[in-house]
């Protein structure tokens, strides 16, 4: 029974000691998760604080205008760092997600891809984005460090709060926002891990570095999460050793403080407190069994010896209890000898040898010398007045170190005239000291943060609207002291004047947290005053709103300058407008001088021209008639007299081309086929220090556009090129088949639609932007005086333009010009140009013509000309003569003539009007009209009549080939002046 008693108390004991260890686990680790979740929660508040600060900084500008003060603005969050050493960097991002300003990055390369991929950007891109969102660790691409983002959104003034704006956050380095969170941990073995809702690892104070692996989605930690507990506690499994956690949930934020243990360090120290117990227990064992055979040896000496063992026993449990008290402190005691009792991690932990014994004077040896008079002086109270102590200070380790310690005890009087005994522990509270550091330094920045924010122009109200903070800044500005404006309604004290109603202003802070825009107030001596303003609305945590925080910032005089500079912009809107049209009205006088000018030159130019042609003409028919008895020699001077003719057609070709009034003789033309015979030309026109060269596929489609006009421009633009190498070099004459599908994008402005385009290309002198925007304005030229018209490419433009196409011209100083034509691909394949007659019948003797022109010089000698190859022709001098001859009053079915020609500009009535009367009478009635100038377009297009259009000159076969087209029934009812007039459309 005697050997039961003592094991029953030792089992009771080690049952006892666990579950002390494991409650004394416990309540560390919940309290170190309070003090890191406060802990965090301040430090968070700080960053979110820094956030709004820049933000504010950027509110009043634009994209561009942050770029602009980039240099400033890197600077001003350098500033912000020295508040936040455990915020490295800071962004400014636009909408796309692209980098403004870098806290850490000066300048920030432009070039660099956005950031849109992060999560920040995601969340608080969407249509419901949280106030303030904590990302998840990423790597930098600025600068290559792990950093986590406390992110926000820009406000930008002027935009509505609901519109996105842009982001502003600040980036934290994990290693450094943890080392506060590091000084927390109470014993080996605790682990500290920051920790996101989603389980996302933000810091840990475990050896290895970022970035850190997620919580596994089988923890319970997700419970936790789910439940949203403040706090709470699970056993973790899924790491390589089974951990007590506690995780606390950070308020405002999806962030946790999670604090775990190895439950092995729990049971190594139920077994160390065992150690303990079994060297006081197994001492009193024996003692039990030593007395149960003094008991049956001597009972006269049982009395005696129970009383000894009694209070010896008595002694042991007293020490015994205290030390179970101190919580797994070191115990020591202070005897009547002054010689100190301890173990051997007293010894170890004061730096005291391992063996001998110790005097009091070399424990309070190893104390601060700042702290030692003060523990002596509560050793001495103790030794002469008895009581309990407690008492911290300092310790001198032997690496250096300062430790801080805490010892608790009582002072047991002795034994009659003996001396007291000091019994007590002492515990290491060196993370403890540490942790309140950290929160003074914290409070210390947020008091900081708060005169700050007391400096600011900012103010408080309930959701009553009844003020509860008032800075100093707010006295500045409206005059009214703190004392008299907390507790009055902010609306009626300021009498404010809302531009925006009071209830979209509310709707806007319930539905997206804030509100910027203007208000007008009035100062507390009664003069009003404009003011800019920024409304956050407050929270709790069911997302109640419990109060609204309003920064103010004065823009009265801002407003009043930005009144008068509108009233100045627009005074000197009609001033700048009075000048330009004065300069327009010069310039217009300049332009319209210079154009008589070039006028007088272009016409003696084209009377030097018509003159050659007149001299040709004349020459020829000169030498005929005396040669009229040499037919050969008649037929050559005919044909030079041909090609005379057909030289001046093409000078009013040309002009009628300048003026855009002639018509385009369109016709499908082989791309390849055109170049390749215009360098032939080229060759001998250019000179000899010009190459051409053609760069064309065979296999090229065919284009539409008039031959002649086209072939006029290539050469125009050649000889352009030329001019351009005055020391020669290669001009490339190419073409390509393009497909356009913007007209906005493409360089021309072409509408969609299928092209060949042809380019010219020369390796000259180039050309200024400022000459390329006026290149194609008539009378523009960049040639000097006397070399040139400035209508060569106005001419080539209009050209491209009438066709259906366009032109573009690429060119730079130094490197050469490129001039580009689109033409409009041709629907039909290039056909074999023949001289030969189509087949009709009634060719000679069968069909009658009534010819009708004014001018006896045309009249006759068309007259004649059909008249050879066989019709039988009639004449009329104008009008009224075709008309009677007609007889378009009479009463016959048919028309005496089966095709009428008329000349369309004829004295009293003109050959429009002639076919139109004529047709009236003879609905069926073919009619060609002849003309040398376009004139009124829209007269021609008028309806009324049907005929075809031929431009002067004219040949006898045109016209027998337009008469067969007529008479066959192919032609249509009316051809415009914008269609071929050598074709059978004509």
């Amino acid at each position: 029974m005697s050997v039961l008693l003592p094991l029953t108390l030792i089992s009771a004991g080690g049952w006892i000691g666990w579950r002390s260890s494991w409650t004394e686990a416990e309540t560390g680790l919940k309290q170190t998760t309070e003090a890191g979740v406060e802990y965090a929660a301040r430090v968070m508040s700080s960053y979110v604080v820094a956030a709004g600060r820049l933000d504010d900084l950027t509110k009043p500008m634009s994209d561009q205008e942050i770029v602009a003060h980039e240099g400033d603005l890197h600077q001003a969050m350098l500033n912000l760092f020295t508040e936040l050493p455990a915020a490295y960097s800071a962004n400014i991002l636009d909408r796309a997600g692209r980098v403004l300003v870098n806290g850490a990055v000066f300048p920030v390369p432009r070039d660099r891809p956005g950031i849109e991929d992060r999560d920040f950007f995601a969340a608080l891109s969407s249509s419901s984005p949280r106030p303030v969102h904590v990302s998840q660790l990423y790597l930098s691409r600025l600068t290559g460090i792990h950093a986590f983002a406390v992110s926000r959104r820009r406000t930008v003034v002027g935009r509505p709060t609901t519109e996105f704006n842009g982001i502003v956050n600040v980036l934290v380095r994990p290693e450094i926002a943890m080392s506060g969170l590091k000084r927390l941990i109470r014993r080996e073995g605790e682990v500290i891990t920051l920790a996101r809702a989603d389980g996302q690892v933000l810091g840990s104070t475990t050896p290895s570095e970022a970035p850190w692996p997620p919580i596994a989605s089988s923890s319970p930690f997700n419970g936790v999460v789910a439940n949203e507990a403040r706090i709470a506690s699970f056993i973790e499994t899924s790491g390589p050793v089974p951990r007590l956690v506690f995780a606390g949930r950070v308020e405002g934020l999806p962030l946790y403080v999670l604090v775990s243990i190895p439950t092995s360090a729990i049971f190594d120290d139920w077994v160390d407190r065992m150690a303990e117990h079994l060297i006081f227990g197994i001492p009193a064992t024996v003692s039990l069994l030593i007395l149960s055979l003094l008991v049956r040896r001597n009972q006269l000496s049982l009395a005696d010896n129970n009383e000894r063992l009694e209070r010896e026993l008595g002694q042991t449990d007293a020490r015994l209890r205290r030390v179970q008290a101190a919580g797994g402190a070191l115990s020591f005691e202070i005897g009547p000898d002054n010689t100190v009792v301890c173990d051997d991690a007293f010894r170890a932990l004061w730096g005291l040898p391992p063996n001998g014994r110790i005097e009091v004077g070399a424990v309070l040896a190893r104390v601060h010398p700042d702290d030692q008079e003060r523990v002596m002086a509560e050793y001495d109270r103790l030794a002469t007045e008895g009581g309990s102590f407690a008492i911290e200070h300092r310790l001198k380790t032997q690496n250096g170190r300062t430790q801080w310690l805490m010892q608790l005890g009582e002072s047991i009087p002795g034994a009659g005239r003996v001396p007291p005994r000091l019994v007590g522990v002492v515990m290491d509270i060196t993370a403890r000291k540490d942790t309140q550091a950290a929160v003074q330094e914290s409070e210390e920045r947020l008091r900081n943060l708060v005169a700050t924010l007391d400096l600011a122009t900012v103010f408080v109200r309930g959701m009553d609207g009844t003020i509860q903070f008032w800075s100093e800044g707010c006295t500045r500005l409206f005059g009214w002291t703190a004392e008299e404006a907390v507790g009055q309604p902010a609306h009626t004290l300021l009498q404010t004047t809302f531009y925006t109603p009071f209830a979209v202003i509310e709707e806007s802070l319930f539905t997206t947290g804030e509100w910027v825009g203007e208000l007008r107030q009035v100062h507390r001596d009664g003069h009003e005053i404009v003011v800019a303003i920024r409304k956050v609305l407050q929270r709790d945590s069911d997302l109640r709103g419990i109060a609204v925080m309003e920064s103010c910032s004065d823009v009265t005089a801002l407003t009043q300058t930005r009144l008068e500079m509108e009233a100045l912009n627009h005074k000197l809107e009609v001033l700048v407008q009075e000048e330009v049209s004065k300069r327009q009205d010069a310039q217009l006088r300049a332009a319209h001088a210079e154009r008589i000018q070039v006028l007088g030159q272009l016409a003696g130019g084209i009377a030097h021209d018509l003159n050659n042609v007149l001299q040709a003409v004349t020459s020829g028919a000169s030498l005929a008639a005396r040669e009229a008895h040499n037919p050969d020699r008649v037929r050559r001077l005919a044909r030079l007299v041909t090609e005379a003719a057909q030289r001046g057609a093409a000078v009013t070709s040309r002009l009628l081309s300048f003026s855009r009034r002639a018509d385009l003789r369109a016709e499908a033309i082989d791309p390849a086929g055109l170049l390749s015979g215009l360098v032939e030309v080229l060759l001998h026109t250019l000179g000899g220090h010009v190459t051409c060269v053609v760069d064309a596929s065979k296999d090229l489609p065919p284009l539409f556009a008039d031959r002649g006009q086209l072939e006029t421009a290539l050469v125009n633009l050649a000889t352009n090129a030329r001019d351009a190498m005055p020391n020669g070099g290669i001009i490339t004459l190419s073409a390509s088949e393009e497909t356009v599908m913007d007209e906005l994008s493409h360089p021309g402005g072409a509408a969609p639609g299928r092209y060949i385009r042809l380019s010219v290309t020369d390796h000259g002198t180039g050309m200024d932007p400022a000459t390329l925007a006026q290149v194609t304005e008539p009378f523009f030229t960049t040639k000097r005086d006397g070399h040139g018209t400035g209508l060569g490419l106005s001419m080539v433009a209009g050209f491209a333009a009438q066709s259906g196409g366009a032109l573009a011209i690429k060119s730079a100083l130094g490197d050469g010009t490129t001039v580009s034509l689109w033409l409009p691909q041709a629907d039909v394949k290039v056909r074999a140009r023949t001289d030969a007659s189509p087949d009709f019948p009634g060719r000679p003797g069968s069909l009658r013509i009534l010819l009708v022109d004014d001018d006896p010089m045309v009249r006759e000698p068309l007259s004649q000309q059909l008249e050879a190859i066989g019709y039988d022709v009639s004449i009329a001098q104008g009008g009224p003569d075709a008309l009677e001859f007609l007889d378009v009053s009479g009463t016959e079915p048919r028309p005496p003539v089966d095709v009428m020609i008329c000349d369309l500009s004829m004295p009293g009535m003109s050959g429009l009007e002639v076919i139109r009367n004529a047709q009236a009478r003879w609905a069926l009635l073919p009619a060609i009209l002849v003309t040398g100038y376009a004139g009124d377009t829209a007269a021609l297009s008028t309806g009324g009549a049907t005929y075809a259009i031929l431009r002067k000159p004219v040949t006898v076969e045109e016209l027998g080939d337009v008469i067969a087209i007529l008479l066959a029934g192919r032609a249509p009812a009316h051809v415009s002046s914008q269609q071929d007039a050598a074709s059978p459309m004509s």
